[in-house]
């Protein structure tokens, strides 16, 4: 079913323009094809930038047909402006950040916007699991790192990520994770993008409970992405996802989701904490979910 869907519920666009142009547009940057990942609004590609390797996303829809004075007056799209905000505010080593700030170019006669992350070169989280299966380092590496990122953003800016997922976590060259994509964060400073009678933004497989309320009820806060961090430090401790499988229905996943237990565990090769970290990330509700990440990083010997 879609509502599982392991990616974000939106329509996909196809990439509008072709391989020759992107050269042309960016020869300055020795752009490597094909391109890095592609989502519902933007496509990634590897350049470099002096001497960094730099990962060059932009995004599929094109600018109004309008004159610019300079890349200072493009009209972002509010919620891409949201995401480029974002990571212009947080300060973790944690979250990703920018190297090259938003500008227009020209494909296809017309103009896109484009911008530069830097180049993670130790693979997602997602193809860590694939190739060699979960264990209790990495789970816990991740538990850490992305509950200080998940602080930063609250601290820092008000921000709920929203979307953590295998596929939106990185690699640093000394192993040290990275979250990506606050493409569909929620802004607790800002008017909500989403109607209050429709459900908050997701990936289906990797949402907290509250994700699937109507969102003028739903209680959405940094404890939002606490439940997906469970998720995720629970698949990368076994290899698998605590609650989805193949051919699942939804009731029988429902069901799951708002009963996960220290059972869950049982021949998981995993030390206490670690458990009890994880079980109480996976807590339902909010309220019963930890109140700041300073108990769970306490509780794993380490500090924010």
């Amino acid at each position: 079913m879609r509502i599982l869907s392991g990616e974000p519920e939106r329509k996909r666009m196809t990439v509008p323009f072709s391989d020759d142009e992107l050269m042309q547009a960016f020869a300055d940057y020795q752009l490597a094809l094909p391109e890095l990942g592609e989502g519902s609004y933007k496509v990634a590609y590897r350049g470099r930038s002096g001497s960094d390797d730099i990962v060059i996303k932009i995004v599929k829809e094109p600018l109004p047909e309008d004159d610019f004075d300079s890349d200072d007056s493009i009209p972002f799209p509010t919620r891409f402006g949201r995401e480029i905000e974002g990571m212009s505010q947080v300060d973790s080593p944690h979250v990703v950040k920018l190297v090259e700030p938003p500008r227009k170019c020209r494909l296809s006669r017309r103009d896109y916007i484009w911008y530069a992350e830097p180049y993670y070169p130790g693979g997602t989280l997602d193809q860590a699991i694939k190739n060699f299966g979960g264990n209790e380092d990495l789970s816990r590496r991740l538990v850490i790192a992305l509950l200080r990122a998940v602080n930063a953003m609250w601290s820092d800016a008000g921000i709920v990520h929203r979307d953590i997922k295998p596929g939106n976590i990185v690699f640093d060259d000394a192993g040290s994770p990275v979250l990506l994509d606050l493409g569909i964060a929620y802004h607790n400073d800002l008017s909500p993008l989403t109607d209050a009678y429709g459900a908050s933004p997701r990936t289906g497989r990797y949402a907290a409970p509250e994700q699937f309320e109507m969102r003028r009820i739903a209680e959405i806060d940094f404890r939002t992405d606490l439940f997906q961090i469970g998720i995720v430090a629970f698949e990368a401790l076994v290899g698998h996802h605590p609650f989805w499988y193949e051919k699942i229905d939804s009731s029988e996943y429902f069901r799951r989701l708002q009963s996960f237990d220290a059972s869950s565990f049982e021949g998981v090769s995993c030390e206490e904490d670690l458990q009890v970290v994880i079980t109480r990330l996976l807590a339902p509700r909010p309220s019963q979910r930890y109140r700041n990440v300073s108990i769970p990083l306490r509780r794993l010997g380490v500090t924010v």
